[in-house]
């Protein structure tokens, strides 16, 4: 009974027009992979495409409850900023990856104001 009132709310929603306040996800595709640096080790984000790759103003990532930080370029002198372009590579350190299970979030903000979560990932201890 349960499952019949909740497909009639869905079906419901979309035909008395409430699905339009819903919001259209962007796409931007990347990539991760993990790697070392001289000090320690990091995680590369590598930008892959996607329709709304030119909107996007800036990634952040956060590991666990951390705070939301920029990501680096891959090299010194690289660039990893607005206006983005596929093969543009970024970094980060995962010396915070503490725990025996870690999660990883990256988000991209948008020129609409937009922010979505493009990856989330877990990983075990760095350490």
């Amino acid at each position: 009974v349960a499952i019949t009132v909740i497909l009639a709310a869905v079906i419901a929603a979309f035909v008395f027009g409430m699905s339009e306040n819903i919001p259209e996800n962007k796409e931007v595709f990347l990539t991760t992979k993990m790697g070392e640096n001289a000090t320690s080790k990091i995680m590369i984000v590598t930008l892959q495409g996607g329709k709304d790759l030119p909107a996007l103003t800036s990634l952040v990532y956060k590991i666990n409850e951390g705070n939301e930080t920029s990501i680096d370029p891959l090299r010194d002198g690289g660039v990893f900023e607005a206006p983005f372009e596929v093969g543009y590579s970024g970094k980060f350190s995962l010396e915070a990856a503490t725990r025996e299970s870690n999660t990883i979030i990256i988000r991209g903000k948008f020129a609409d104001g937009t922010v979505q979560t493009l990856v989330v990932k877990e990983i075990g201890s760095i350490s």
